[in-house]
């Protein structure tokens, strides 16, 4: 049962490797730089879920992002917020 698994988590990581080796990888600093951010801010992003990382093998915080989600971040930021306005409530006499 476990070597299943293990061989099910292994065809998974490939799956997302072949998937990424297309895409264009950038570092931290490299999106921070694009950003106009910090590299807190971008761990800080990458904890939220905003910004999906991958993990390259060696540890020691080797984190790659796909240049695509950095755009796709940078267009949420030029969307416009919709203003809303709130009536003030009745003053009482």
């Amino acid at each position: 049962m476990t070597q299943a698994r293990w061989s099910k988590d292994r065809c998974a990581v490939a799956w997302r490797n072949a998937a990424l080796a297309s895409q264009v990888l950038v570092t931290r600093r490299e999106a921070a730089e694009i950003l106009a951010s910090s590299i807190s801010t971008i761990v800080r992003l990458e904890n939220a879920g905003a910004l999906p990382a991958v993990r390259l093998r060696g540890g020691m915080g080797r984190v790659r992002y796909a240049l695509s989600d950095v755009e796709r971040l940078i267009e949420a930021a030029r969307k416009p917020v919709e203003r809303v306005r709130i009536p003030n409530r009745e003053r009482r006499s």
